[in-house]
């Protein structure tokens, strides 16, 4: 038996929350446990995040600009930023870059995109990104002129991501971005308003009408190079962790024990690789709080749970309870049967190992911790134990527990399945 899709109902979050949850999705600093929430709905708040981190790096550009000259000074501060948000956006940038300068069809540009390596034309996007905000600062004089600047810049920037959403649907069917929480019209413009409103109050009328311009300028190509070459948005495309996700909801992380017991057990300096969703992130963000050292992660979408169409987000009372038409069919061979809009656990099966194939080559010799899901785990199994779908599903997986599969010549050997060292 698979699990049920997601969670009932999610609640409805106040501001606060909203704003917690997509700091927690948006940055890797140390914040507390956000709970369960609804992350298109907390995308009205990813403006106020961007905020909060141009207002941080203004900061960090005054006292460096105090202290430096203004080349070292401006690298700095783009360091800063790129510490905050894990590099979640040059991720994707690189990816986005890697998979438009592929030769092939639209599903081969697809298809390299899914790599998590970056390639020539990913490390160039990187390079040219990181030389052009270096030298814009540079440009600008004036410790509190650049806080300004920079402010406005990571507060418009986040607020185009749901507008993004509105004007184009998600490139793959079978991929994170198909089963998107979408924030819906009212969401998207509630957070063009507050990027706008701290464009205002940071650059003035003329400044917000420049910067107004460049944005949509810039995310107008965006959109016009996705949806021609990709046929829409994914993760990588909206510049997020990914991060688009399916209904993605956070998970609780605040058992600061169970983690210190964890991060005991795990090895040191592996590395990390998550499947880009928000229980990922925060479930490493408490490792390292535990007192594990992490690298910056890894985003592998194919880590991703299953997907199941349009069945993702509510439970199977309701499924039942609603007499959908096709939830027999999927009870009488849930293995391989494929959910409406979704993939079959065999299906999953093989994107899974075609991820650990791909993982194990790239990271030859290093320890890989994976921060992933019961689905993707259970996946796994199949991969290393030969086990049919069917034989697959019997693996009721706990939360928190540590399993671990070796790579050895010619298959996989399981040392672990199920270990909680802090039971």
């Amino acid at each position: 038996m698979t699990e049920s899709p997601s969670i009932d109902h999610l609640p409805r979050r106040s501001w606060w929350g909203d704003t917690h949850l997509a700091a927690v999705f948006l940055t890797r600093l140390p914040l507390p446990d956000a709970g369960i929430g609804d992350l298109a709905q907390a995308m009205r708040a990813f403006p106020l995040v961007g905020l909060g981190l141009g207002l941080g790096a203004g900061l960090v550009a005054i006292v460096a600009g105090s202290l430096l000259a203004p080349l070292p000074a401006a690298m700095l501060t783009v360091l800063a930023l790129v510490l905050a948000t894990g590099a979640l956006h040059e991720d994707g940038l690189a990816d986005l870059a890697d998979g438009l300068g592929a030769r092939g069809d639209r599903p081969k540009r697809l298809e390299v995109m899914r790599d998590s390596r970056s390639g020539t034309f990913g490390v160039l996007a990187l390079i040219f990104s990181v030389g052009l905000r270096v030298g814009a600062l540079t440009s600008i004089h004036g410790g509190w002129v650049q806080l300004g600047a920079l402010a406005a810049a990571a507060s418009l920037s986040r607020a185009l991501i749901p507008a993004a959403m509105q004007v184009m649907g998600p490139a793959r069917t079978d991929g994170l971005g198909a089963g998107a929480g979408l924030p819906d019209a009212t969401i998207a413009a509630t957070a063009a308003g507050l990027g706008l409103l701290a464009c205002l109050v940071s650059l003035g009328i003329s400044g917000t009408l420049a910067a107004l311009v460049a944005a949509l300028a810039l995310g107008g190509g965006v959109v016009w190079i996705a949806r021609r070459a990709l046929g829409g948005y994914t993760g990588d495309v909206l510049g997020a962790v990914q991060q688009a996700g399916r209904l993605d909801v956070a998970c609780d992380t605040s058992e600061t024990e169970v983690f210190q017991s964890l991060a005991g057990a795990l090895p040191v300096n592996p590395v990390l690789v998550e499947s880009g969703l928000i229980r990922c992130r925060q479930t490493a963000g408490a490792l390292e709080k535990g007192g594990l050292l992490l690298p910056p992660p890894i985003i592998e979408p194919d880590l991703a749970e299953q997907d199941f169409g349009r069945w993702q987000g509510r439970s199977w009372m309701d499924l039942e309870a609603a007499k959908d038409p096709d939830l027999a069919a999927f009870w009488a061979a849930p293995a391989e049967t494929t959910p409406p809009g979704g993939e079959s656990f065999a299906a999953m099966i093989e994107r899974i190992r075609g991820a650990m194939e791909q993982l194990t080559a790239a990271q030859a010799g290093r320890d890989i911790l994976a921060v992933v899901h019961a689905g993707t785990i259970r996946a796994a199994l199949a991969v290393a134990l030969d086990l049919s779908p069917e034989q697959a599903l019997r693996f009721a997986v706990k939360p928190l527990s540590l399993t671990r599969l070796d790579a050895i010549a010619g298959g996989w050997r399981v040392e672990t399945v199920n270990s909680q060292p802090y039971a």
